[in-house]
């Protein structure tokens, strides 16, 4: 009930060629619902299973973590666990919003050509960020021997990492945009785009894709995480190219083959 979600666009021609717009809006979206329906496997404790070997001869009351000593789980057969991986979700999350605007200015060049440059940008805010709770504190000097799990807040409780999703993460993106548009002239058609831009957040995704990491570096200090988004794209380049090939017949049947071809061509260029 409060994600208020203003939007606003301005429109002006200070003269028969020229346009200048703006534009703004605030818009609210979950990035996935896996994190909240995680709860439901939520059995404390994870284990490969490739086939039917493994069965418990134990209920989940009882449970495998019902003795903590390592490989001396009692009435049970299969994996042993220890160091329970739990799921958690913050009860005080909210839902992601992010701010997008736009300000360019049109010019027509001639009867068919357009030229538009304009700043593009946006923030996001309350995004949802994968961390977890009961990480090993970082030793407190050289002389400090202690154990992880010793390190671990909840250590004497025998839990593992618990996973938490938290509306932690903001993100920002500003970029330039060019755009030259050429309608129909003598057959050519074009529309040629350049962007460039720059994306920073502490976040990239709950899931994350490739050479990005799940969980932040540090657990309790999130600073760290700060820097170019994963799917970062500097510099990029577009172009759409449609050509009427000047081919016309008065035999019908030619025509028919081998009249009014277009041919054309979809090119993009980025920096990875």
């Amino acid at each position: 009930t409060n994600d208020f979600a203003p939007r606003i666009g301005i429109s002006y021609a200070p003269d028969g060629k020229s346009t200048i717009r703006f534009g703004y809006g605030m818009f609210y979206a979950q990035d996935t619902a896996n994190p909240v329906f995680d709860m439901g496997r939520n059995f404390g404790a994870r284990d490969t299973a490739r086939s039917f070997d493994a069965v418990p001869t134990v209920n989940f009351e009882q449970g495998p973590w019902e003795n903590k000593t390592p490989g001396n789980c009692s009435n049970w057969d299969g994996a042993c666990f220890n160091g329970l991986y739990t799921f958690g979700n913050d009860p005080g999350r909210v839902t992601p919003n992010i701010q997008q605007w736009v300000l360019n200015l049109q010019r027509q060049v001639t009867d068919t050509l357009m030229f538009e440059v304009g700043y593009m940008g946006s923030v996001g805010h309350n995004l949802q960020k994968m961390h977890g709770w009961n990480q090993p504190l970082l030793r407190a000097g050289p002389g400090d021997n202690t154990s992880e799990a010793a390190r671990r807040p909840w250590g004497d409780a025998a839990y593992g990492t618990i996973q938490t999703i938290s509306s932690l993460a903001n993100s920002n993106y500003h970029a330039l945009g060019v755009k030259l548009l050429q309608r129909n002239n003598n057959g050519l058609t074009y529309s040629l785009g350049y962007t460039w831009a720059k994306s920073i957040d502490d976040s990239s995704a709950i899931r994350t894709n490739g050479g990005d990491n799940l969980f932040p570096g540090n657990f309790y200090d999130f600073s760290t995480e700060r820097g170019l988004s994963q799917f970062h794209t500097a510099h990029r380049v577009t172009a759409s190219i449609l050509y009427d090939l000047p081919l016309r017949f008065d035999n019908g049947l030619l025509e028919a083959i081998a009249g009014g071809w277009q041919v054309g061509s979809i090119l993009t260029f980025s920096t990875g």
